[in-house]
């Protein structure tokens, strides 16, 4: 046990650092002179910003897992999670140089799930609350993908403003792991604590530095390379640990954005497609709905129409859903049993 925690200390320290250094001198310092930025349209000045950050993420998430596999505690499981993320990564930066479309992304970020099929990392009982389950493991191997691509995009499809999509997943994250905790002393925890534990040490400090960067007023956007990896990792991290109902609960924020947007639009696409804003910034920053019926409805536009003004304000309102769902995905493991 004392190598265990010796493995996980300097697995988060490292990826933390590597993620560090990976924002500074890759993401902020070079990806600029490359053209890699964004415009914030939600500021006054609408200033440039790095883009891409999530490549720093993914870098500092690669760091831990070799420290993790110097330390000796690595497995099929983990190597799964580690390229489930680094798979859904690497289609984010594919994705902001070739653009492939909204029909194209779902279809490339379900390739992502191929990992946890090859190594067999989902459970065989799916468990509801109060004691309901089944068990169906070849029609679980099938919808692996859907799933994958679901939660991938919904997160991607849940980056309106600065460190929505990052805090949120980073509560998400912990809230799994938290979940997986509780499962264990319950014992109804379907996976391994300890590969669960090392899976989570991967992934959670890189995601903090990147929302420590990206968090109001960021300094870098994440990029479709972040919020794809993030997504894909929050469904990795539940379906190998049979968290599948708790994650649904935990993302319904998410979920909600994604259901409003897709009903409102009438189908898949890429937001460049989209030509009307769902809201609208004034010039003092104060955020108003837009009532042009072309314009997608999305949560930051449901919150706007409810009187929220600021982007601070909507931030910090997505913090507290999130943290609200959080709660509730927490109460529900107790009605796994």
């Amino acid at each position: 046990m004392p190598d265990l925690w010796l493995a996980l200390v300097i697995s988060c320290v490292s990826g933390f650092i590597a993620t560090v250094f990976a924002m500074k001198f890759l993401v902020i310092k070079l990806f600029p002179r490359r053209g890699i930025t964004g415009k914030d349209v939600h500021k006054a000045d609408k200033r440039e910003l790095p883009e891409m950050g999530g490549v720093a993420m993914l870098i500092g998430t690669s760091v831990a897992f070799a420290a993790s596999y110097a330390a000796g505690f690595v497995n099929e499981r983990t190597l799964a999670f580690l390229l489930v993320v680094l798979t859904a990564g690497v289609i984010g930066i594919l994705d902001r140089f070739f653009k492939f479309g909204g029909h194209i992304k779902p279809i490339l970020t379900a390739v992502a799930a191929i990992p946890l099929i090859l190594f067999k990392t989902y459970p065989d009982v799916i468990r509801l609350s109060f004691g309901i389950s089944f068990r169906v493991p070849t029609l679980y191997a099938l919808i692996l993908p859907v799933a994958l691509a679901v939660t991938s995009n919904a997160i991607n499809m849940f980056d309106p403003l600065n460190g929505v999509a990052s805090g949120t997943s980073l509560i998400a994250l912990t809230t799994l792991y938290l979940c997986s905790l509780v499962s264990h002393f319950l014992g109804v925890h379907q996976g391994d604590l300890i590969t669960s534990t090392i899976s989570m040490a991967l992934v959670l400090p890189p995601t903090l530095v990147l929302f420590l960067y990206n968090k109001y007023p960021s300094r870098v956007f994440i990029g479709d390379a972040g919020s794809l990896s993030l997504g894909a990792a929050i469904g990795a991290y539940a379906v190998m640990n049979g968290l599948e109902m708790v994650g649904v609960i935990a993302l319904m924020p998410q979920v909600t954005n994604s259901f409003f947007i897709l009903s409102s639009v009438g189908k898949l696409f890429e937001r460049s497609e989209i030509n009307v804003r769902p809201i609208i910034v004034k010039s003092d920053e104060t955020i108003e709905p837009n009532l042009d019926p072309r314009a997608p409805i999305t949560l930051t536009r449901f919150m706007a129409v409810l009187g929220y003004k600021t982007e601070r304000e909507i931030v910090t309102a997505y913090y507290k859903m999130a943290l609200f769902c959080s709660a509730l995905a927490i109460a529900a493991v107790v009605f796994m049993r």
